[in-house]
């Protein structure tokens, strides 16, 4: 049962009160611990009640994250901050770590998600993040953790910076695989398992639906089609979502290798950064489609594609 610290608190000034009225007989030396108790004795876990007092200074380091899947090293800043502990996974915003259990935590804006610390002689020596469908660990660095570095925001423009490059980078890589070499596994990668798709012409399709249209795109790929997907320069703008991720909006036109009149539309994709640093996409709203030249609409593809991911585009 967790008691609250002001609870523990009362029972421990109880237990120290009757210790001083009815003083224990002398107990006999004890053999000192080894191997596996020894252990346990030297490194007690951080109770949530030691924790919510400040007890920080043991886990507070820079570690390095490697992936399960194979995938590249994540590096993690923990640090106090405002009076409790916060991480920081490579140069995103720092999240609030919030007491989850012995030497664990989960962060404010990703309960699914835990962080759990290996303490050894009272210091965190290792991490692991776990979550839906990730794995992480790693040891903490020797060097000191270094202060966060977070983007300042004067670096950061609609139209520049280091977030405007990642969702650039990742348009690139959805449509790439969606146009270009219709690859279904590496589309699914980029999407948000509650992944939701409004398309002004087409309608909702969330979830499952999306996938299942992304499959039929994939068999009537587009590229083999003579469909091509052309960013309009100069309109791709990113904003950021605090806690959350990013929103990107922009125009893109889809040509036709035969000169056919393409097609032309609006976006906005919402991008959700999961904790452990990787992007999906959560939302897609698909507007304003258009021929290229009036009463000249393009045919669409023999089989279904996504909601507009034909000549008119998602």
């Amino acid at each position: 049962m967790r008691i609250p610290p002001f609870a523990a608190l009362l029972l421990g000034l109880g237990a120290a009160s009757t210790s001083a009225a009815q003083p224990a007989p002398p107990r006999a030396p004890q053999p000192a611990p080894v191997g596996p108790v020894a252990h346990a004795a030297a490194n007690p876990p951080a109770s949530l009640d030691s924790v919510a007092r400040g007890h920080y200074a043991r886990y507070v380091g820079q570690y390095t994250l490697a992936d399960s899947a194979g995938g590249p090293d994540t590096p993690l800043r923990v640090f106090e901050q405002g009076g409790g502990l916060s991480g920081q996974l490579r140069a995103n915003a720092p999240t609030r770590l919030v007491p989850s259990g012995p030497d664990a935590f989960h962060p404010d804006a990703a309960p699914e998600f835990t962080l759990t610390f290996a303490v050894e002689r009272g210091r965190a020596v290792a991490v692991t993040v776990r979550g839906p469908g990730v794995r992480l660990r790693g040891p903490r660095d020797a060097r000191p953790a270094a202060a966060p570095t977070v983007t300042p925001a004067a670096a950061e423009t609609p139209t520049g910076g280091a977030l405007y490059a990642a969702v650039a980078r990742l348009d690139s890589l959805l449509f790439d695989a969606s146009y270009v070499r219709c690859d279904t596994a590496a589309v699914e990668a980029l999407l948000a398992d509650d992944v939701e798709f409004y398309h002004d012409l087409t309608g909702f399709h969330a979830g499952h639906q999306v996938r299942d249209d992304f499959r039929r795109l994939a068999a009537n790929c587009p590229r083999a089609q003579g469909i091509a997907r052309v960013l309009v320069p100069g309109s791709l703008r990113v904003y950021p979502i605090r806690d959350y991720g990013a929103v990107e909006a922009g125009e893109h036109r889809f040509v036709r290798r035969d000169g056919a009149p393409g097609g032309g539309a609006r976006f906005v994709h919402l991008w959700r950064q999961q904790p452990d640093g990787r992007w999906r996409l959560a939302r897609v709203l698909s507007f304003d489609h258009r021929p290229e030249a009036p009463e000249a609409a393009s045919p669409a593809p023999a089989s279904p594609a996504p909601a507009g991911a034909g000549p008119s585009g998602p």
